[in-house]
């Protein structure tokens, strides 16, 4: 072989190394590289969490196709998507500055999107996202409410990660007012790292028609799952003032989790299944005071006859007996008293929401009655 060959073919096997090692074009925030930032993003970024690897030419999380570099050698788990796509910065280090590329550029496109697999589980059995309230399930205009976010319905023995959709109506929320940091099991109760991506915007939903969406997911970055179930975050709301004019009575709220998807720590996507949680809206009309349910005594609960109100603070003036559908039922007003008694219509039957009415505030119960007439 001459010697001008040799060269040839040290040259060509260089560049030929130096193309099949070098990274496509990255966008800062798309770590799953399906052609958008979104939530699910964080669950590829939590896998690759503290990994490192060379850096990039050009460091930015501004929403352009950033230099290639070099690849890492290290791809996620059953793909061939290279572990450089999580160092969103091209600072060699996957950490949480690169968690702020996906908090900027959230939404953003570059191509046609590739939708991320959700796998549907059965309802009642498979993992989902439920919303409760450790207080009272009634909320009240513009006041500020909070919210809990649990996995249930069932302990699952690998979670890593987990992205998904809260849908409501903005005809009732203001504004999202925050999405607090991960708690409880999902972070060893604080002694593991959990980090979080939160987004909340006005898109209309045309599966539910709402137009009100808040994106939230929450990964480990340990490489370790965990077991749990139960509450694993908080969010707070703005509720919007005088919603319904001068009336006063109850309007149905709900939230709609969708898009749920759950990982394990080799991103294996587990089934899921949506959830509806299901509020009330106290309407006033007026700043009426909400009052404390450990001022009353109201039984029995469940009812079937009647409902006995003893009120140990204030006396009460008045009550009202609304269904799950707003429309108010049974009800009366007097002169005040401490104790109330009245019986049941016959044809009542279900949860009811009951309104005691005092000259100094509201206190709003849940009442189920069982017909047993």
């Amino acid at each position: 072989m001459t010697l001008s060959k040799s060269i040839f073919l040290l040259v060509f096997t260089n560049l030929l190394f130096q193309v099949t090692t070098l990274n496509a074009q990255i966008w800062p925030g798309d770590v799953d590289n399906n052609g958008e930032a979104d939530n699910v993003d964080l669950l590829y970024l939590g896998y690759a969490y503290g990994q490192t690897g060379p850096q990039r030419t050009s460091t930015s999380i501004d929403w352009l196709a950033q230099p290639s570099g070099l690849l890492w050698g290290t791809s996620f788990p059953g793909q061939s998507l290279d572990l450089s796509y999580a160092d969103c910065n091209g600072d060699g280090v996957v950490d949480d500055t690169d968690i702020q590329a996906i908090s900027q550029n959230y939404a953003s496109v570059h191509q046609t999107v590739t939708v991320p697999p959700i796998i549907a589980g059965v309802p009642g059995i498979a993992p989902t996202v439920e919303i409760k309230r450790s207080t009272t399930d009634t909320l009240s205009e513009g006041a500020v409410e909070f919210f809990e976010l649990h996995l249930g319905p069932n302990h699952y023995p690998s979670f890593y990660g987990i992205s998904f959709t809260v849908s409501f109506d903005t005809a009732y929320v203001d504004s999202v007012l925050q999405v607090f940091p991960a708690t409880g099991w999902i972070n060893n109760n604080d002694l593991d790292r959990v980090v979080l991506v939160s987004k909340s915007y006005i898109e209309p939903n045309a599966t539910n028609g709402k137009h009100g969406r808040l994106d939230i997911a929450y990964s480990r970055t340990n490489g370790i799952p965990i077991m749990g179930s139960g509450l694993m975050g908080l969010f707070a709301i703005i509720m919007e003032d005088n919603i319904n004019g001068k009336t006063g009575g109850f309007i149905n709220f709900d939230f709609e989790v969708l898009d749920i998807r759950m990982v394990d720590d080799q991103l294996n996507f587990q089934p899921t299944a949506s959830s509806i949680s299901e509020f009330y809206i106290l309407t006033t009309g007026v700043n009426d005071l909400i009052l404390d349910e450990t001022d009353f005594k109201i039984y029995p609960n469940p009812a079937s006859h009647k409902i006995i109100t003893e009120s140990i603070k204030r006396e009460i003036i008045g009550y009202e007996l609304y269904n799950l559908q707003g429309q108010l039922v049974q009800y009366d007003f007097f002169e005040a008293r401490s104790v109330v008694e009245f019986l049941l219509d016959d044809e009542l039957n279900g949860m009811h929401l009951l309104k005691i009415q005092t000259p100094k505030g509201l206190l709003v119960k849940k009442i189920m009655i069982v017909n047993q007439r």
